[in-house]
């Protein structure tokens, strides 16, 4: 169904015992809603159903921003990586060292294993 049929359909359905003027008057409106729409509400849309960042005013950030802020995530997500990793070691080396030699390869399996989560 096009939105011209959307329109028609719910002009007929919200009002049918209303006249054809008054029909007509609700399709020229919800035409005009179509060319004009409200900013705020285009920022709602991208927000909630899309996922795109907005401030705590409903304003869409500029791509740059948007960039910035991803590589502040990503900096964040690579820290808490690295704390998680140097924790295991912090905590499990000594289960790899044989006093002969040292079980790097063992580790290094378990280590992989252990940031997967598995």
């Amino acid at each position: 169904m096009t939105r011209k049929e959307e329109i028609k359909q719910a002009a007929f359905n919200n009002d049918r015992e209303s006249s054809k003027e008054n029909q007509q008057y609700f399709i020229e409106g919800a035409e005009w809603s179509d060319e004009n729409p409200d900013e705020k509400m285009i920022a709602k849309y991208l927000y909630e159903k899309k996922g795109y960042p907005i401030d705590l005013n409903g304003n869409l950030h500029s791509f740059d921003e948007t960039m910035k802020d991803v590589e502040k995530y990503l900096k964040y997500k690579q820290d808490k990586f690295i704390e998680k990793a140097a924790e295991w070691i912090t905590e499990n080396y000594r289960d790899y060292d044989h006093r002969d030699e040292f079980d790097v390869k063992g580790l290094v399996l378990d280590f992989k294993e252990y940031m997967k989560g598995e």
